[in-house]
């Protein structure tokens, strides 16, 4: 399984959208890994997870083909990482040559019913398929599907209680298994308790907080990925030695990359930043690709 972080920060960006902070300041400074648009991925370079406003810039950047993808997961509605009105883009005034297959989409209902906010649908909800060459499909947490023949099985997210919110645990045809837990606090004991019952070879793991544990509870701080980590490992779901990656960084931690990426080490997590791209085999450790 190929792994891409195409967007490693959380909602504003880093640096950030109108701050002026030290933080922000000294990324644009620094460049390089410092600087991370809004969190998305991408797994073998067809299954898309979340479609944030950066798509565009992290498509240039990396050299990616959007008419290659197969699907797209949605983890929840927050525009960070629901740009609906993007998707219009693959319709048939933008795309001189029709795509033969319509796009599947993939989310909660909530999901799917603010994307078609941004279409012009008729009064019984329905939209023009030349115009949004795609198709709405409902998830249901702890319900596996198969996308784009991938076994994919959302588990809830103690993110946004005023909507459903997702990670995901993801399944290729050879039995590896990613997690992808961003825009999560803490689990429920109900879902630490369900996830037991999965084993997987790699993690992304949110770090929005920083150092700060306290504050918001959807959200994790860094303390708390490595305690996070710690549990998967204590409930048997992960192995010591399976690759745990980072994403959804904030500005208003303070942490350049490499001093987040230096207090990371000693615990087996690697710091994500935009375009890193590694390979996750069964019960083997992280290859980084690009840098």
């Amino acid at each position: 399984m190929n792994v891409t972080l195409l967007g490693t920060s959380s909602a504003e960006g880093w640096p950030a959208l109108f701050c002026r902070c030290q933080a922000c300041v000294l990324a644009q400074k620094l460049g390089g890994k410092n600087i991370r648009t809004r969190s998305s991925a991408i797994i073998d370079g067809v299954l898309k997870i979340d479609f944030p406003p950066d798509i565009h810039a992290q498509c240039i950047k990396n050299d990616l083909d959007l008419g290659a993808l197969e699907a797209v997961l949605f983890t929840h509605g927050h525009d960070d990482h629901c740009a609906g009105a993007e998707i219009q883009y693959r319709g048939k005034y933008f795309v001189e040559d029709q795509h033969a297959q319509e796009l599947p989409l993939y989310g909660s209902q909530d999901v799917l019913d603010k994307i078609l906010t941004a279409f012009h649908t008729d009064p019984d909800g329905s939209y023009d398929h030349s115009l949004y060459p795609v198709t709405l499909n409902t998830l249901h947490v702890w319900e596996q599907a198969i996308v784009a023949g991938y076994k994919v099985t959302p588990i809830a997210a103690n993110h946004d209680h005023s909507r459903e919110c997702y990670n995901f645990l993801i399944e290729d045809r050879a039995g590896t298994v990613l997690l992808y837990a961003t825009d999560t606090g803490w689990y429920s004991e109900d879902t630490w308790r369900r996830l037991s019952h999965y084993h997987v070879d790699a993690a992304v793991i949110e770090c929005s907080k920083g150092f700060e544990d306290g504050g918001y509870e959807g959200h994790l701080g860094i303390r708390q990925v490595v305690a996070f980590r710690q549990k998967l490992i204590d409930v048997g779901v992960m192995s010591p030695d399976a690759p745990c990656v980072t994403t959804h960084m904030s500005h208003l931690s303070g942490v350049m990359h490499d001093e987040l990426d230096a207090w990371f080490k000693p615990y087996g997590i690697a710091a994500g930043y935009d375009g890193m791209a590694f390979r996750v085999t069964i019960n083997s450790a992280v290859s980084v690709l690009s840098v």
